[in-house]
C-alpha cells in the first residue's frame, strides 16, 4: 500500500500537542470544590525600579491552605473568617477559580490564564502550522516547545 500522501508527523510534535492538550484540560475542568476560611488578604506594593519611579499594589489572598492573587475590587470584599468556594484544577491542584458564598464563580487572574489557555493554545497552533511550513517554522517550534516545557514544571510545583 502506497501511503505517500498522508504527512509525516514528527514525534515531539505529537508528544508537544498531547501536553499543551492535557494542559489546556486541566485549565477548564475543576476537579476539587472547597469551601475554606478566609485567613486575610495581603497588599503588597510593587515597584518598578526605573526613572520614571510608578508602582502598582497586588492582593494576595490567604486561605487555610493556598495563597493566590486576586483583583483589587474582589480583595476588598474578602473579609478575615469570611468562607470562599475555591476551585481546583482536576490534574495539578491549581486554583483555577474562588467564589464567595453569594457570589458566581471568578477566574483567577493573568498568570492561570496564561499558563493554562494562552500559552497551550499557541503551541498547538504552531505544531499545526509547522506541519505545512516545516523548514520556515523549525525555530518557533522548538521555542514554543521549550517555553510549554517550562509551564509544565511550573505547574508542577
Amino acid at each position: 500500500m502506497n501511503f505517500g500522501y498522508l504527512p509525516v508527523i514528527p514525534h515531539k510534535q505529537i508528544l508537544t500537542t498531547l501536553l499543551a492538550l492535557v494542559i489546556l484540560s486541566d485549565y477548564f475542568i475543576d476537579g476539587d470544590i472547597s469551601n475554606e476560611s478566609v485567613k486575610g488578604v495581603v497588599k503588597e506594593e510593587q515597584r518598578y525600579y526605573n526613572p520614571g519611579g510608578n508602582s502598582h499594589f497586588t492582593f494576595k489572598l490567604i486561605t487555610e491552605t493556598s495563597r493566590f492573587y486576586v483583583d483589587e475590587s474582589n480583595a476588598e470584599a474578602f473579609k478575615p473568617g469570611a468562607e470562599v468556594t475555591l476551585y481546583s484544577s482536576w490534574l495539578f491542584r491549581e486554583i483555577n477559580g474562588y467564589a464567595l458564598p453569594d457570589a458566581p464563580k471568578t477566574r483567577v487572574g493573568s498568570i492561570r490564564l496564561l499558563t493554562g489557555l494562552v500559552i497551550p493554545v499557541l503551541v498547538i497552533l504552531v505544531m499545526v502550522l509547522s506541519l505545512k511550513y516545516e523548514p520556515k517554522m523549525a525555530v518557533l517550534t522548538f521555542v514554543m516547545q521549550v517555553v510549554l516545557v517550562g509551564v509544565f514544571v511550573l505547574l508542577l510545583q
